[in-house]
């Protein structure tokens, strides 16, 4: 499985908030050396660990999170847009909205991650 199918199931099941489907190795597929802790902790709801694994896998990056007045969270992660950014991908930003801000967070970092992809 390559590193960007690896990712796509972990945003599907992120999205579905359901991680019964997901292994250690796609875990590992999709962040190297990043492992499950930081993961399972982001998607549990753990701040700590969605900002431990942002600086891991985008250093540089800029996260915002804001609460909306529908009881949902916004998180956007920024590429600092510096000449190593990608130019085939066109989008500077990636977002999601949850109820759980980590959760929020996870997922807009998967989306990144998967832009970054070439394969």
């Amino acid at each position: 499985m390559s590193r960007k199918q690896a990712l796509q199931k972990l945003l599907q099941c992120v999205e579905l908030g359901d991680l019964t489907r997901v292994s250690g190795d796609d875990v590992y597929n999709g962040f190297a050396s990043h492992r499950q802790a930081f993961f399972v902790g982001t998607f549990n709801g753990s701040l700590d660990t969605a900002k431990a694994l942002h600086e891991a896998v985008l250093p540089g990056w800029i996260a915002n999170i804001t609460q909306l007045h529908n009881r949902q969270w916004i998180a956007q992660v920024v590429t600092p847009q510096g000449e190593e950014w990608p130019k085939w991908t066109s989008f500077p930003s990636w977002d999601c909205a949850d109820t759980n801000p980590a959760r929020a967070w996870l997922t807009a970092i998967i989306k990144a991650l998967i832009a970054e992809c070439r394969e």
